[in-house]
Order: C-alpha cells, then structure tokens, then sequence
C-alpha cells in the first residue's frame, strides 16, 4: 500500500484537484491522508466531503504547526509501506503511482524519484530533468547524489536554479522504514519543522539504492498567491540559519567529505535570493526602509560572510558573479534594485 501524505494550508481553490489525482490512481492500493494544519479558509470542508464519499480517505485536523509537522502526523497516521506527499495545490497525473510502484520492485530502490511540470495557468512549462533517461543510484552514484542534495559546486554552479532540483520532499516514493531509522528527519529533536533539503539530505544519506524516473508526474502550480515569492515570510533567513547549522551538524557526524560542505556553503551564500524574493513579495506591507535592513542583516550575519568569502564565484554566469560579488561587498541597496528586477521578470 502507498501511503499518500497531503498536508494542507490555504490551498482551499486547488485541493480537490489534488485529491481526485491522488483517487483517480489506477491499480494501486493507496490511502489518502489529509491533514489540516488549521488552515483558516474552506479546506476543511473540501475534506470532509471526501472523507465521507471514499473509505481510503484519512483527515486529522491539527493546531497550526506548520508543514513538517503536518508531514510528520501523516506518517504517524498511516499504514502504507511506502510513504509520498503531495502539496495541496499540486496534482499527479492518473497513472503515476501505478508506473512508480513497477519501478520501485523491479529495483528494489529505498526511494524513487522523478521529473515534474511547472503550472503557469496560461502554459505548462517543463522543467529540464536531472538525468536524461532512468538512472539507479548506488555505490559511488549514489554518494555524489547525496553530496547533489546538499548542494551545488564547481560547473554545476554555472545554473543556480538547480539549487532546489532534487530536495523538495514530493515528487518521490519512499520506503517507509526510512522514517522508522530517523525519526527527527521532518520534526528536529527540538520539535522545530525541518525544511525539504534537510528531510531529503537526511532520507537519501539512509539510503543504499535510489532510482530517477524520467518522467513528467507532478505538476507543480506557479499562481498559488500564498506559495514562497509571493507572501512574506518574516524571519525566513533565521529559520534557513537554523537548518544550516543543523546540517553542519548532520555532515559532521556522517563524516562526511570537503565536497559536501563545498557544497552547503555555496547553498548558505546563493540563500539570499528566496530572501529577497520573500522580503520584496507585494505582501510585504513594510516600508522601502525596513526592507533594506532587513537585507542588510543577511548580509552582516556572520555565518552568511563566511560562506560567502568561500563562494565560488568563478563559476556562475556573469550576471549572478556580479550579484553575488555585491552581496560579498555588502551593498544592500544595489541587492534590493536587483530584487525587484528579478520579481518583475519572473
């Protein structure tokens, strides 16, 4: 059985489409957990009225927590051998969970993951996927994989929007038994939520086989007005700082190589980015003033300097060598120019 995880928070408008992908599924047995992060609008109803109509459905409505908490329960809840999650505002095509459950047991694989579409309402767009065709990963694959996870270095840094490629926590199918061995990979030993990357850095290290499906399942919608760059998420930077840290911690009791932590450093400088796009969100109801020392304070934090003095600047695109060389020199205002530039071209 598969255990299908869909944590739910202002997703009122897309969360049926979510669910109907997920029981329109053919020739697998599945249950659907819904969990409510006690969201404020109409999502509670949308549940009920599916809870009632089909018995493989699950809710739990919890206090707001946030989204690994939300994650967390719906594994506690479920029965499934393997584990998958879905935002509410996404949705899988019909006959995904058949087509990956096949891969998994003819690989035997911990996890699997594929490739997704991005949702702009108007036109689909897909994104460029991290192999060309289906690769297994173990053995010294699977290691520069897990390194993939933590981070980006050398060539690989020439296109910094594959940052984020591989480390989100849906658009994969997991052994359930991995979250049985680590039982703090989506709620950290001090209860705070942990973020995709460290859920995904954490599950992949457990592993000793991966497998990528070229395919195109997940569709990953762009319009959501509360998604990331487009509502304001106050102490974002500190909630990112707390993750690195903790990963740091993560890399040094796995011992892990100098390419690992290359590799987290070069994701701790390019951070700034999602900050700006966050701190610059048309939501965000501060003056110009406060969202110039907001910036500033990224730019003076001192695990922020460090990473990026080690940055390898030589080689990203001319462009991000001139962006990330003003957040080395700490020029805050010329950062917030650039913000609203990259929003407005988005």
């Amino acid at each position: 059985m598969i255990s299908v995880i869909i944590p739910i928070y202002k997703s009122e408008l897309y969360l049926e489409q979510a669910i109907l992908s997920i029981l329109g599924q053919r020739n697998v047995d599945i249950e659907l957990i819904l969990v409510n992060d006690d969201s404020p609008d109409n999502s509670e109803e949308v549940c009920s009225k599916y809870l009632l109509q089909d018995k493989r459905v699950k809710y739990i409505k919890q206090l707001n927590q946030g989204p690994a908490h939300a994650m967390n329960n719906g594994v506690r809840a479920s029965s499934g051998e393997f584990i998958m999650f879905l935002d509410g505002d996404d949705w899988i095509d019909k006959n995904c969970l058949d087509e990956i459950i096949s891969a998994q047991l003819n690989s035997n694989a911990d996890i699997v993951f594929w490739n997704y579409m991005k949702e702009f309402g108007t036109h689909s767009e897909r994104v460029v996927p991290f192999c060309s065709e289906a690769t297994i990963f173990e053995g010294k694959n699977l290691a520069l994989l897990q390194r993939r996870v933590v981070g980006l270095i050398n060539d690989e840094l020439y296109n910094i929007s594959k940052f984020d490629q591989i480390s989100s926590g849906w658009g994969k199918l997991y052994r359930r038994d991995l979250f049985d061995q680590d039982e703090y990979c989506l709620v950290g030993i001090d209860g705070k939520d942990n973020f995709d990357t460290e859920l995904i850095i954490r599950l992949f290290a457990k592993s000793t086989k991966i497998l990528f499906i070229n395919r195109d399942f997940n569709h990953y919608r762009m319009y959501n007005i509360n998604s990331l760059t487009k509502t304001y998420k106050g102490g974002l930077f500190a909630k990112q700082k707390h993750m690195f840290l903790s990963l740091f911690k993560f890399l040094e009791q796995n011992e892990s190589d100098e390419s690992s932590y290359l590799a987290l450093n070069n994701r701790i400088a390019t951070c700034i980015l999602n900050n700006i796009l966050s701190i610059t969100s048309p939501n965000n109801n501060t003056n110009i003033f406060r969202k110039f020392r907001l910036i500033r304070e990224i730019l003076h934090d001192d695990l922020y300097k460090n990473s990026i003095r080690k940055f390898q600047f030589r080689f990203v695109r001319p462009v991000h060598f001139i962006f990330f060389k003003m957040c080395r020199w700490k020029f805050a205002l010329g950062i917030l120019c650039a913000a609203f530039i990259i929003r407005k071209l988005k």
